[in-house]
């Protein structure tokens, strides 16, 4: 019973506590009995807590006291039985990989579909077994396993056992999890062939006690094999590990094995102080997670995020984040940098980013490598994700900022220009306009009797009358597009309305309402309209998003290539030239620089404007409005 009781034969309440068994050897009672002076509910209850408190505390420290004297014999047995082992011709290292092994099966078989979890070939090459058997006795410690998290870390770790230099780290999460925990159930066995032959008394708490010991020894022992690069990326605590030296356990202090810590009372006062969480706390997958929740990325950064995340995941392991450092990074970003242009990601999980890089280079020392932006890209949003975490005081340090990639330079993003009134003569001269010899996009650019009114024919008018991104254009919805309310006579047109699902939208400005010039209505544009509208479409073009979100990267291509051939190969001059052209355009005619930024969506930011016009030739530039 928690809080103030009554006795018999007494006006005030007491405080009462029973003192736990292994602890009574050294309190000297069996339970702590205690007048609170008072009848009073509400005094009595102020002193009970203050109490509840003070006896808490007298308990930890015996407890440690206790533990003290037992904990070190428990590593005694344990560092004996490795001796006894090693003996009889087995290793210590191959001892302890065993061990690792099998508390992790055993931990994982709490789980109730524990034996669908795996399949028989990811058992073999795990645990050596054929498949997990789900133990009731073990049931209780399933919420040690986030079973979503487990299974992609699962898929993983086949490849990263299959390697001398990794073996048993990625399943040494486990034992350390019991350590943290303070639950050692699935260690018993273990425990038992440890103390075969001891003498001494075989207390249940003593009996804990190595198993404690023996998961210490699982999680803080060095396997000689192991390679620093493998310790600092997969290991809990890879600093203690790499300042031990190979084949030695570095027996953790009260400040490593936090679980007596993590578990006492709250109630008993401690000094607080600034806490980072622990290496295991957070993955790379909860900080993308983290990072979702508060950035809220479009689409297509979204993809582009990810697809940077599962590459980091697939070289390092979905390791926990405080594990990271400056190291590892300087690896991973060479270890990108140094891949085979466009590798796929299934490639680089099965076979490993080493093997990948050597056969590229036996095949072709000259092969073809990412470019130093897409690298940068990469390591930005990875820099975007950590960065979060760092707000949140996941970690101390973002470990991806300020990450310097090979051949990459801060101006090397190209130059676009505004078309000349020459090269806008020369495109709407072109046969895509006055008669091609075919719909194949070479025989666009040459003459001949047929006009094709398709997606490539209807974005460049758009692109000259209003300014817009190529991005924008190809996600108009058919529904989107309706009749415009004018007096009659004014103008004839067209409203697209951003304001239906699924709009991508580079920031807040470019959600915006757009009128067609009476141009494309007298081209026929609402004739084409009609057209989609029978066929069942729902875009105005034939243009579907990639996984990214981009509904227009390979109409892109087609439009750049068809200017290429058709006006200009100069790589200065692009579908993008519209949109400088437009709002040089805009300029000189006397809008004003809000009214030009309303209708090409950009966000009313002075410099922008300003840096846009720098492109314009000096005599198209009017004042500013």
């Amino acid at each position: 019973m928690s809080g103030p009781q009554r006795r018999k034969k007494s006006q005030n309440l007491y405080y009462r506590k029973v003192v736990p068994e292994q602890l009574r050897p050294i309190i000297g009672k069996r339970e702590i009995v205690e007048s609170l002076g008072t009848p009073s509910w509400q005094e009595a209850e102020e002193r009970w807590h203050r109490k509840e408190a003070s006896v808490l505390a007298w308990f930890a420290k015996a407890e440690q006291e206790l533990n003290g004297e037992t904990l070190a014999e428990a590593r005694r047995l344990v560092t004996a039985f490795l001796d006894r082992s090693e003996a009889k011709n087995l290793f210590r290292e191959d001892v302890l990989l065993l061990g690792i092994r099998m508390c992790a099966a055993r931990l994982l078989s709490a789980l109730p579909n524990s034996k669908s979890l795996l399949d028989r070939s990811t058992c073999m090459v795990l645990f050596e077994l054929e498949e997990l058997e789900h133990r009731d006795d073990l049931s209780h410690l399933s919420h040690l396993i986030d079973e979503p998290k487990e299974l992609d870390k699962l898929r993983l770790a086949p490849a990263l056992e299959s390697s001398k230099y990794n073996r048993g780290l990625s399943l040494i999460s486990y034992p350390d999890r019991l350590l943290k925990a303070g639950v050692y159930d699935p260690l018993l066995g273990e425990a038992g062939m440890v103390l075969a032959g001891f003498e001494g008394k075989r207390s249940w708490p003593f009996y804990l006690m190595v198993c404690r010991a023996w998961a210490e020894a699982l999680v803080f022992h060095r396997d000689p094999t192991w390679s620093e690069f493998a310790i600092e990326s997969l290991h809990p605590y890879p600093q203690v590990i790499l300042n031990t030296r190979p084949g030695e356990i570095a027996w953790p202090s009260e400040q490593l094995c936090v679980s007596e810590q993590e578990r006492a009372p709250a109630s008993v006062s401690r000094p607080e102080t600034k806490r980072i969480i622990s290496k295991r706390d957070h993955t790379i997958s909860d900080a993308f997670e983290l990072w979702k929740r508060y950035a809220q990325p479009s689409q297509k950064t979204l993809g582009e995020a990810k697809r940077a995340v599962e590459r980091l995941k697939a070289i390092i392991g979905d390791v926990g984040i405080t594990t990271i450092t400056k190291s590892v990074v300087r690896e991973f970003r060479d270890a990108v940098q140094e891949l085979p242009a466009y590798t796929k990601l299934e490639r680089l999980v099965s076979e490993g980013a080493s093997a990948i890089i050597s056969a590229a280079k036996a095949a072709d020392p000259n092969y073809r490598m990412p470019s130093p932006k897409t690298v940068k890209k990469d390591f930005q949003l990875l820099a975007a994700i950590f960065g979060q975490a760092e707000r949140e005081e996941w970690i101390e340090t973002n470990v991806f900022a300020d990450v310097d990639i090979a051949g990459y330079r801060r101006d090397s993003k190209r130059t676009i220009y505004p078309l000349t009134d020459s090269m806008m003569v020369k495109l709407f001269a072109s046969p895509l306009f006055t008669g091609c010899n075919g719909k194949r996009d070479l025989d666009l650019t040459k003459p001949g009797e047929f006009i094709f009114q398709d997606e490539l024919y209807w974005f460049f008018v758009p692109g000259v009358t209003l300014g817009p991104r190529l991005n924008e254009i190809g996600q108009i919805l058919l529904a989107d597009i309706e009749s415009v309310t004018a007096p009659a006579g004014k103008y004839k047109g067209r409203t697209v309305h951003g304001t239906q699902v699924l709009r991508f939208t580079k920031n807040d400005s470019s959600a915006r309402p757009f009128v067609f010039h009476s141009l494309l209505i007298d081209l026929g544009l609402m004739e084409y309209v009609e057209r989609r509208r029978q066929a069942g479409e729902t875009y105005l073009f034939d243009v579907k998003a990639d996984k990214n979100g981009s509904f227009t990267k390979e109409l892109s291509r087609r439009v750049n290539r068809y200017i290429d051939r058709a006006v200009t190969d100069d790589l200065r001059y692009v579908f993008h030239s519209f949109r400088h052209d437009f709002k040089g355009r805009a300029d000189s005619s006397g809008v004003s620089t809000r009214v030009n930024d309303q209708i090409t969506g950009h966000a009313s930011v002075r410099g922008r404007s300003l840096r846009l016009r720098l492109a314009i030739p000096p005599e198209r530039r009017g004042r500013e409005g």
